[in-house]
């Protein structure tokens, strides 16, 4: 599972010069889901809208605008699809840090950041989205604090900012074109852990 600070990374890079150089990453608006015997991805033959493209090269052919460089060479499927969950989270004592996520919690120190987690600070007092999302505000490099102004559809792009909070300890991206009008690149947004409909992860390579 990736990293929160790897997507922003992708993220500013697709908004860079040597990616889309501001203009904003199309969504993926597949609304098929692994459930129904299909995918989401793009790059898995899913043609970003319903159903499926013909063969896998013309689904990246066809939707280059969801590539975070507006070819067939970036990445596809950071907006829209699933909300795909980074490893990331808030050590607030809530139950549901062991129960949906304990081998990443238990990876080092679970109250501290490292290679492979990010821990955000939470606020003990006020336990919130807002609250949370203040304390944590002057973090950079992770394409949340310094591309949104609070909670509700305030990031770049009208892309939704959602803290995590209570029992909604872990963090995801991207947003999800089922009901959800706020998705993008910059997108974030909390959740239980638990697994779901339409609810995914990036998978990454470490190397040693």
């Amino acid at each position: 599972m990736i990293k929160n600070s790897e997507w922003g990374a992708v993220a500013y890079l697709a908004t860079s010069p040597y990616g889309r150089d501001g203009v904003e990453v199309s969504a993926n608006l597949t609304k098929t889901t692994l459930a129904d015997g299909t995918t989401t991805s793009v790059t898995a033959g899913g043609n970003g809208t319903d159903g499926l493209a013909s063969t896998p090269q013309d689904a990246l052919e066809n939707n280059k605008d969801q590539s975070t460089t507006g070819n067939v060479y970036g990445v596809y499927d950071m907006a829209g699809g699933l909300w795909e969950r980074v490893a990331a989270y808030i050590h607030n004592g809530n139950d549901n840090l062991l129960l949906n996520g304990k081998s990443m919690v238990e990876e080092g120190d679970p109250k501290s950041s490292n290679a492979f987690k990010t821990v955000y600070a939470y606020n003990a007092a006020e336990d919130t989205r807002e609250a949370n999302y203040n304390v944590n505000k002057s973090k950079k490099g992770d394409a949340m604090f310094e591309t949104s102004s609070g909670d509700g559809y305030l990031s770049w792009y009208g892309d939704e900012s959602s803290f995590m909070f209570g029992n909604a300890v872990f963090l995801h991206r991207g947003g999800t074109t089922l009901d959800n009008p706020g998705v993008g690149i910059f997108t974030f947004s909390n959740t239980p852990g638990m697994a779901g409909n339409p609810l995914g992860f990036r998978s990454t390579i470490i190397v040693k």
